[in-house]
Formats: structure tokens, C-alpha cells, sequence
């Protein structure tokens, strides 16, 4: 099974049975109904299921998303999302995005 590694739980999202990540677009990767495992760090947390992924440019990501995915406004996630991919020497003016939701299938409240 896939996977997608968090650095961090922003905003707290990895508690809840729905949640959104932003990564970049990898069509063959993510889709509508795939399972992935989700790890933190190192440690694998629950399986998934990927239920709808939204594709854009950075600087069309909405601010709720932002807020949500991440705990800051938008000007903050996209900083912070070029922060995190500055090693691949990305064009942001045509990068395209995926704002991946998902849910925890281990999810117990």
C-alpha cells in the first residue's frame, strides 16, 4: 500500500476522521479511492482513503483550505509550502497542487 508521511500533525488534522493534506500534483498517485497508509514521522498512524482531490495553482488555494490544512492564513501555507519543497527548485507560476481529502478508516470516537 501507499503511503503519505507527515513532518508534523498541523493543525491537529491527523485526530480528526477527515482531513486534507497539500501536496504536489501526482495524478498517478492520488486519486479517488485509493488506500494509503499515514504516517507521522516514522511511525505508520492509520489507513486512509482518499476521497476527493482538488487540483490548483498555489496561488489559487482557498484561505479556508489553508486554515484547515495547516493552522495559518494562506499567505503563511504558501510560505510555508515553498519552504518545504525550496530543495526542488519549483516554478510556482506552473506547479500544479493537490488538496488531497481523506479519511481515517481506523477512526474511533
Amino acid at each position: 500500500m501507499d503511503y503519505i508521511k507527515f513532518s508534523q500533525n498541523w493543525n491537529g488534522k491527523l485526530h480528526c476522521k477527515f482531513f486534507t493534506t497539500i501536496r504536489l500534483a501526482q495524478s498517478q498517485r492520488f486519486f479517488i479511492g485509493k488506500m494509503v497508509d499515514i504516517f507521522l514521522k516514522e511511525q505508520r498512524l492509520f489507513d486512509a482513503n482518499i476521497v476527493s482531490v482538488i487540483e490548483c495553482l498555489i496561488d489559487d488555494l482557498p484561505e479556508e483550505i489553508c486554515y484547515i490544512n495547516t493552522g495559518y492564513n494562506k499567505q503563511a501555507t504558501v510560505e510555508l509550502m515553498k519552504k518545504i519543497y525550496s530543495a526542488k527548485n519549483i516554478d510556482w507560476s506552473n506547479q500544479k497542487l493537490h488538496i488531497i481529502f481523506l479519511e481515517n478508516l481506523n477512526w474511533k470516537q
